[in-house]
């Protein structure tokens, strides 16, 4: 109900994002920034550790700084806050950081370029489809941030499109 009535107010609710969000959702341009509290799973020692790492320059950047685990980086993943950083799939950001978390010999220097070659080859697999981003927003949010599924699918316009002709 409140993020209805602050989007009516015409106030702009901006995404959960690695280098702008903090513990508490701040207010940003003509917007509120969420916070990285706000994301089921991602606890205040997490927040702390990505706090103080801000900023990330990439993903990659991210994983070996942030000490953050997979409880709060997929959470994270799954509620774009990676867009800013990295352009990638959210499906593929998954994959390559369970990769890079089930194998420790990725993060020593030796391995550095072998990572690097992982990090850059192609993923073959589709990204998840918008609706079901949406679904993640809302279990991990408790809202959707981005809009409903209904205004992602075009099915808004549709309705109120039939609406109209009716009356």
């Amino acid at each position: 109900q409140y993020v209805g009535d602050i989007k009516r107010a015409g106030v702009e609710i901006l995404p959960v994002d690695i280098n702008s969000s903090r513990l508490s959702h701040v207010k940003e341009g003509t917007g509120i920034r969420l916070s990285l509290r706000s994301v089921l799973g991602v606890g205040p020692a997490a927040i702390e550790k990505i706090m103080a790492g801000q900023p990330y320059t990439d993903f990659i950047d991210f994983l070996d700084r942030s000490g953050a685990t997979k409880t709060s980086t997929i959470p994270l993943i799954k509620v774009g806050a990676f867009e800013s950083i990295c352009k990638k799939p959210m499906k593929e950001l998954e994959s390559k950081y369970t990769m890079y978390a089930e194998n420790p010999k990725l993060k020593t220097k030796k391995m550095r370029e072998e990572w690097l070659k992982i990090w850059d080859s192609p993923f073959s697999e589709p990204d998840h489809p918008d609706y079901i981003k949406v679904g993640f927003e809302n279990e991990l949010l408790g809202f959707c941030s981005r809009g409903s599924p209904f205004e992602i699918l075009g099915r808004a316009e549709k309705i109120e499109m039939l609406t109209r002709e009716r009356m």
